[in-house]
Order: C-alpha cells, then structure tokens, then sequence
C-alpha cells in the first residue's frame, strides 16, 4: 500500500461539488484547475474556483426511464465512476496559484519518493536472481 500525504486547503470555502474533502489525499489528484467565476450571486467575495478531479472509484445506481405503451417505470442499473470533483472558492487568483504549487510540491515529493521505491524493489529483485 503506497503511503499517502495529505494536505489541507485554506482561505476557501466549498463549492458546489458533492464531494467535499478537506484536507485531501495529494497521491489521489489526477487533475488540478482554476478560473474565474462568471456567476457570482452565491459567495461574491470568492471569485475563484479551485476545479480538482479527485480519484474516487465507487459504483452508483443509474435510473433510467422506461416507457412502453400503455405504461411506463424505471431500470435500475449500476454505473461505475473512476473520479469526482471538487471544487473550492477563493477570494483573489494569487491565493489559488499558491495552493496549487504547494499541491504541486507535494506531487513532486511523491513521485521522488515512488522513483526512489521501484528502484529499491528493482535492486532487491536483482539480488534474487
């Protein structure tokens, strides 16, 4: 099991995802975005939003209309979702771009310590032969 790193947002607030992780796991952030917001009757003061697609493996239903003359009802199936996302909202664009190196960072250390790993594996295994 691969070790993990957390690390926890601040000065923001959620957004309108379903997801709501804080602080999250930085080896499971696949994607990492922001922009400005266009729409700001909720919250005016945060004109960010912080867009991370999260890895979240997990099986839902799906509903689905059925209609077949005279009557009608519902399929259930399931439906498998690899990711979610999260999104979180900031005041100004400098406080974004700093969350997001510091994310970044800590991604960096994760694969210098995965490289450092595979090589170990990869020497021991050598060493078994």
């Amino acid at each position: 099991m691969a070790p993990t790193l957390h690390y926890m947002l601040e000065n923001c607030i959620y957004g309108w995802s379903k997801l709501k992780l804080n602080p999250i796991n930085v080896r499971n952030i696949l994607n990492i975005s922001y922009s400005q917001r266009l729409f700001t009757i909720v919250h005016p003061d945060y004109k960010y939003t912080l867009s991370i697609n999260y890895y979240n493996p997990r099986t839902e239903f799906d509903i689905t209309p059925v209609f077949w003359l005279p009557s009608y009802g519902v399929a259930l199936s399931y439906k498998y979702e690899h990711s979610s996302y999260i999104t979180f909202r900031f005041k100004t664009e400098d406080e974004v771009k700093q969350e997001i190196k510091k994310i970044e960072e800590l991604q960096n250390i994760i694969k210098e310590f995965d490289k450092n790993e595979d090589k170990k594996i990869i020497e021991f295994a050598k060493l078994r032969q």
